[in-house]
């Protein structure tokens, strides 16, 4: 039975895996867009997106700290949808830079799938922040999450995370 079951499983892509970006200075995500032909971009299906309660702060002595950004991208009825543009996160908080911010493009459907997490249906975005003086454990970090899609369409979410 054992047998059976290891022979069907294969492993499933981890989007925790994909290394995390850095803050940018300005924004990358209008020449990100114009960038490449039309053909090679994924669809955008999704009409809300929601930064989840899931998201996470990593912290460790063995690697720079970062932060895990779970997103739930929804259609019109509400069930998960695949995502495609390029999002933009600001992560706001009392620290030195208290401002940073990140362009992550998801405009292919490789791009998409390396950011995907399959069991939980939700786009995993890792950014590492790069602070000169990190926020006190405890602090609240502000993050907003905008999807700019090819259609120009833009799709914003928020919420608090705790340092």
């Amino acid at each position: 039975m054992t047998a059976a079951l290891c022979a069907c499983s294969h492993e499933l892509p981890d989007p925790t895996r994909v290394a995390p970006v850095t803050p940018i200075s300005g924004s990358a995500a209008e020449s990100m867009l114009a960038n490449g032909s039309s053909a090679s971009y994924a669809v955008n299906h999704a009409s809300r997106i929601v930064l989840s309660g899931l998201s996470r702060v990593n912290r460790s002595d063995a690697t720079r700290p970062s932060l895990d950004l779970r997103i739930d991208a929804l259609d019109r009825a509400g069930a998960p949808a695949r995502t495609a543009g390029v999002f933009r996160i600001e992560v706001r908080t009392e620290a030195d830079p208290a401002l940073l911010n990140f362009d992550i493009p998801l405009l292919t459907p490789a791009a998409q799938a390396a950011r995907f997490d399959t069991v939980l249906s939700q786009y995993v975005l890792r950014v590492e922040p790069q602070w000169t003086r990190a926020p006190a454990l405890g602090a609240s970090i502000s993050v907003t999450v905008t999807l700019v899609t090819q259609a120009d369409t833009t799709l914003t979410t928020s919420n608090t995370i705790r340092w």
